[in-house]
């Protein structure tokens, strides 16, 4: 099974919270709070379909390969 290729991101869009700064290129990052709404609302549905990202309780997954084939699935 193929995993998920990495990707290169253009930019970093965060909200302005200074840790984010620290680590994230100067040049990519962005502070624009109305441009992460895309993002979390994303991540809000995969979470919800996917019970091995949610917490770790009962539905965890404990290998990386059925985490991306999932996540493929999803997609």
């Amino acid at each position: 099974m193929q995993g998920i290729s990495p990707i290169e991101c253009e930019r970093y869009y965060t909200d302005r919270h200074a840790p984010f700064a620290k680590v994230l290129p100067k040049d990519k990052h962005r502070t624009y709070p109305n441009q992460t709404n895309t993002i979390e609302g994303i991540n809000s549905a995969v979470r919800h379909y996917l019970a091995r990202l949610r917490r770790r309780n009962k539905c965890y997954s404990k290998s990386i390969t059925m985490v991306e084939a999932s996540i493929m699935l999803l997609s």
